[in-house]
């Protein structure tokens, strides 16, 4: 009889032992699935058109064998916009295994020279950095500013209204040269324009006035020079072709 219930308790623990290993696996594979099903293992990038995908992956510091849950997005914001080119960027974790990052860009609306330094400034007067492939990449106007503080030139304003009001203009200008006393702005095909630096809004509007007064026979770049500092009266030269 006692080895009768020797055998019970014997058997009894062989079963509780497989119970116990049975379960201890069955919660290994599951965590070791979940753990697969959540790796990151794709990473979508929308809205960069200058600044190239791998450039961006490279800076957000992701562990291929972290779950998508211990991502840091907050770090990974930070670090993409240290790049001067990116305005904003928006991170959302797409379950089960990717990230979609949405990039929104600087565009620089002009080259700015001023005593021989050379950046690019956007609309919100951000100043962005200048190489070989950025000049290449963005064919915006010059502004050769000589001998004025960069806060002080009219340059500046004069592409901002041509960008935003005029933008028929601003796609026909190569550069704006301004100094102390003149302001000239030069078409793609070399017409001067000459603006009053005292009254450079009011040129700018009989600028496009006079050339909405003219489309139909005539082009700006029809014109050598246009002389615009005068009140009342705009002087013109025509271009004499061979």
């Amino acid at each position: 009889m006692l080895y009768k219930k020797q055998i019970i308790l014997f058997v009894k623990s062989c079963l509780y032992l497989a119970i116990l290993f049975t379960t201890t696996i069955i919660i290994h594979n599951y965590n070791q699935s979940e753990n697969n099903l959540f790796k990151i293992e794709k990473i979508s990038i929308i809205g960069n058109e200058y600044i190239p995908n791998q450039k961006i992956i490279n800076v957000i510091e992701y562990n291929l064998e972290e779950s998508i849950f211990d991502f840091n997005v907050k770090d990974a914001k930070r670090n993409i916009e240290k790049n001067p080119f990116i305005n904003s960027v928006q991170i959302h974790l797409e379950l089960p295994n990717e990230l979609k990052i949405q990039i929104t860009e600087r565009k620089p609306i002009a080259l700015i020279i001023n005593n021989n330094q050379k950046q690019f400034i956007d609309y919100e007067n951000n100043f962005l950095p200048v190489d070989n492939r950025s000049i290449n990449y963005f064919p915006v106007p010059i502004l050769n500013i000589e001998d004025i503080s960069i806060n002080k030139n009219q340059s500046v304003s004069i592409i901002k209204y041509l960008y935003k009001d005029y933008n028929k203009m601003y796609h026909n200008i190569s550069e704006i040269s301004e100094s102390h006393s003149t302001i000239t702005l030069t078409t793609d095909t070399r017409t001067k324009i000459f603006v009053n630096p005292k009254m450079v809004i009011n040129n700018l509007n009989k600028l496009k006035k006079f050339e909405e007064s003219i489309d139909v026979i005539k082009k700006i770049n029809d014109y050598r020079y246009i002389d615009l500092k005068f009140n009342n009266q705009i002087v013109v030269k025509e271009k004499v072709y061979s």
